[in-house]
């Protein structure tokens, strides 16, 4: 049995493949496997796996219908047997240190469930300035504080980079198949289950930029299907609060979509015009600050320096 049991869904990656399994044959930690699922692929992608790996016995290739992302993660799931499962993707790379350090981290960190890493985007000519800002934001969370602070703006660990103790993955119950994006479920998910997630302070992670990728394909990844899934783990939230009425402070279509998004899910939601520095906000509970620019979000806590961020607000967008 392996350490590290290495899941990568695999469709139509042929041409990256190889490049993904050489990045896992440099590593320096040595004890994994790769758990790869070949999630109906109509491109040699499983052929270009095998030949990449010449009879490497690390290699555990598993052949499905085409049924997405998240299922075939949950397949190859079922032959997960390492203590832990390390998560990537087909079209990455990733640094020859990153199973070592993050198998390290974990073993520093018992209180910790799950950790990841910075990511570094790649081709430098395909990654447009959105991506690159959004890159910046997500490696400066690094502390399970931080990951938990942000989680309802963006994804904020890159799906990926992670490193899960098994246990963990299978009580939770994997990945989720339902019509939006899987990443941001599951940590919202963890999230609600009181798990902690932290990240290596390190680039171990190479993220490639293609047109073809999922995130730029698939209407799993519009920005009201995370809407719909941060609304969903949100809701949930208050519902455990016992906290009925939400008031939600922002301005213009996205304090409109957000309000309206709460009230589909049942919550009383009030939506109040507002931003930095138009007087002090009131509210009850739990107050929510639609605001996805940095900048504003940073203002904005200086204003409610006497609140505590996670605690008396948190910020969505």
């Amino acid at each position: 049995m392996s350490v590290v049991d290495v899941l990568m869904p695999v469709r139509n990656a042929s041409q990256w493949v190889g490049a993904a399994w050489r990045s896992l044959a440099r590593q320096r930690f040595r004890d994994w496997r790769l758990v790869a699922v070949d999630d109906g692929s109509d491109d040699p992608s499983a052929r270009a796996l095998v030949e990449a790996a010449r009879g490497d016995h690390r290699l555990h290739l598993v052949r499905t219908p085409p049924r997405g992302v998240a299922a075939a993660l949950n397949r190859g799931l079922r032959e997960v047997s390492a203590p832990f499962v390390a998560r990537m993707d087909a079209d990455d790379l990733c640094a020859p240190g990153r199973l070592a350090a993050l198998v390290e981290a974990l073993e520093r960190h018992p209180e910790w469930h799950a950790v990841g890493s910075r990511v570094r985007l790649f081709p430098h000519e395909a990654v447009s300035p959105a991506m690159r800002r959004y890159v910046a934001w997500q490696n400066g969370l690094v502390t399970p504080d931080d990951i938990a602070r942000e989680r309802y703006v963006e994804c904020t660990v890159a799906h990926a980079t992670l490193l899960v103790r098994t246990r963990v993955l299978v009580e939770g119950g994997g990945w989720w198949e339902g019509p939006g994006p899987e990443d941001l479920d599951l940590l919202l998910r963890w999230h609600r289950m009181g798990l902690r997630v932290g990240k290596v302070p390190a680039v171990l992670y190479l993220w490639r930029e293609h047109r073809a990728r999922e995130t730029r394909t698939s209407a799993r990844t519009a920005p009201e299907a995370f809407r719909a899934v941060k609304a969903r783990h949100l809701s949930a939230e208050l519902a455990l609060r016992a906290q009925r009425h939400v008031r939600v402070f922002g301005r213009g279509r996205s304090l409109a979509l957000w309000v309206d998004v709460l009230r589909a899910r049942g919550v009383d939601a009030e939506g109040v015009p507002w931003r930095p520095g138009n007087g002090s906000p009131r509210w009850e509970g739990l107050g929510l600050f639609c605001f996805g620019a940095p900048r504003a979000r940073n203002r904005i806590r200086g204003e409610l320096a006497g609140y505590r961020e996670g605690v008396d607000y948190l910020f969505v967008a």
